[in-house]
This record gives structure tokens, C-alpha cells and sequence, in this order.
């Protein structure tokens, strides 16, 4: 996984919200998601956003957050950005964020905040968030 700040032109190409395989037992697909984050990065992919919302970050526990992350910085190696999504609630979010700044990632997307809440309120927790 590329290790450094996100610019501009970093966002001016193509920027893969990538699925999350899951077994027919309902686990997650480690395997098969190394092999998809080797087939887009192959092909050309510099920038990867796992955990989306077509990765259905809002069905995983965290466990599985981290492990998709950390399978996605592994096989990405130092060929693409990282970015998961985080959310959709502030607390998941700063513990996401915390995740997945340990795992290296390049930045994260903050998933829609749903539920109740002040335009300060929201301003004030994505700012959190941005701390983290």
C-alpha cells in the first residue's frame, strides 16, 4: 500500500469501491479478497476504497473491518492508496479510524452519519473523526 498524503490528482482517476467476498458460510473472504485487490492492482487501480458502501461496512463487525483493511494494505503492497469507509455512527467511526490508521491506510471516507443530529453536532464529530 502507497504510505503518503492523498492529493488531488490522486482523485482525478478512476477511485475502485471494491466489494467484500464473503463464504457461503457467511465469513468473509480473505482469500478471495487478496486475489480481487491483486486483479484490480494489476490491471492498473492506484486508489481502493474497501469497506464502502458495496463493501458492506455497515454489515461488518469490526473484526472483520480489520481484516479486510489489512488484507487489502498486504496485497495492495505499495501499488495503490488504501481508503476504507468508516461508519456510519461517530463512536464506530473513531474506532474505525483508529483501526485503520494502525493498519497504515492512506486516509478513510467517513461513511453518511445517520440518525439525529445538529449541523454543529455533525461538524464537531467529523472533526473528531479527522483528529483521530
Amino acid at each position: 500500500m502507497v504510505s503518503r498524503s492523498i492529493t488531488a490528482a490522486d482523485c482525478a482517476d478512476v477511485l475502485v469501491v471494491a466489494i467484500t467476498p464473503r463464504l457461503e458460510d457467511g465469513r468473509v473472504d480473505l482469500e478471495g479478497t487478496r486475489n480481487n485487490v491483486r486483479f484490480l492492482v494489476d490491471r492498473g487501480a492506484k486508489f481502493l476504497m474497501p469497506m464502502c458502501g458495496t463493501g458492506l461496512v455497515y454489515d461488518a463487525t469490526l473484526e472483520e473491518f480489520e481484516q479486510v483493511t489489512a488484507a487489502f494494505v498486504e496485497a495492495a503492497s505499495d501499488q495503490a492508496l488504501v481508503v476504507p469507509g468508516i461508519g456510519p455512527g461517530y463512536g464506530r467511526s473513531l474506532e474505525m479510524a483508529d483501526l485503520a490508521r494502525s493498519l497504515g491506510v492512506a486516509g478513510a471516507m467517513i461513511m453518511p452519519i445517520v440518525g439525529p443530529a445538529s449541523a454543529a453536532g455533525v461538524k464537531d464529530g467529523l472533526t473528531r473523526i479527522a483528529d483521530v
